[in-house]
């Protein structure tokens, strides 16, 4: 498997319609360890989904089925100028779709495909996709069963905390075992992280783990990391501006009173 070297441990989220390869672009140079572009609707199911969510006033990434290996290589190619590792947030409402899909995010230059287990738009979760996968473990086991065994580059998942039984799901997903566990730790109707549950995954599990949600300056991202988390990654706080991710960077560094080390995703590997 792929080995990769983060930079910080200060991650650039997916955020709809906003995370193109520009803004994955700027965040990896002001520092972000990791870029993600999308999240990006890869079927045709989650495209008529994405049509539809567009159509009530929110923004999206949209093209055609047969635009996709063009978007995601010109997106990709620019991100990757900014040197740090790209992901692409997949969102699939299918399994023909989720093979497909990985296929394309490998072969468009991708560094890491993450599967979104995290999406509430009810446009994608009616159709079986997003967090709607939690509620069903068993499919989402078989799907990153069989994305494995259908590319060669890790395969994350983002999943959203207390949506059907999230410890259960994380010692699934670390028998799988998937590459990376992307959690966002949302406390369902309070503005804040859980940051317990994070501190219990870690313990319950030996895997890669980002966290997510209330990450907005270096004390927060402080907070998190001390969860045991590997990662914590931003969205909201950089949506109006992705060089303001440098500015966390920089609080977490005073705070800790050193410089980040890099970090490693699969470090015994070629």
């Amino acid at each position: 498997m792929k080995r990769l070297v983060f930079k910080s441990p200060v991650f650039q989220s997916a955020i709809a319609g906003v995370a193109d390869g520009h803004f994955c672009f700027k965040a990896a140079v002001a520092g972000a360890g990791l870029v993600t572009i999308g999240g990006v609707s890869l079927d045709e199911d989650s495209l008529h989904a994405t049509r539809e969510i567009i159509a009530r006033g929110r923004k999206e990434f949209y093209f055609e089925i047969d635009e996709r290996e063009e978007f995601l290589k010109e997106n990709i190619r620019v991100a990757k100028k900014g040197g740090s590792p790209v992901a692409v947030n997949v969102r699939v409402c299918s399994f023909k779709g989720l093979l497909e899909a990985g296929k394309i995010v490998e072969a468009c230059g991708a560094d890491i495909f993450e599967l979104n287990a995290h999406c509430r738009q009810p446009e994608i979760t009616s159709r079986g996709g997003g967090q709607e996968l939690l509620k069903n473990p068993n499919k989402l086991k078989d799907w990153l069963l069989a994305i494995r065994e259908e590319i060669q580059i890790p395969v994350s998942v983002k999943i959203r905390a207390n949506v059907g039984n999230t410890l259960k799901i994380v010692k699934m997903l670390s028998e799988i075992p998937v590459d990376i566990i992307h959690i966002d730790a949302m406390v369902p109707g309070e503005p804040r992280a859980d940051l317990q549950l994070l501190r219990e995954v870690c313990k319950s599990v030996d895997m890669f783990v980002i966290g997510n949600n209330s990450v907005t300056d270096g004390i927060s991202a402080y907070r998190m990391l001390n969860t045991g988390v590997n990662a914590v990654s931003v969205a909201r706080a950089i949506m109006a501006s992705p060089s303001a991710i440098s500015k966390i960077i920089d609080e977490l560094k005073q705070i800790l009173g050193e410089r980040l080390r890099p970090i490693v995703l699969h470090p015994d590997s070629g």
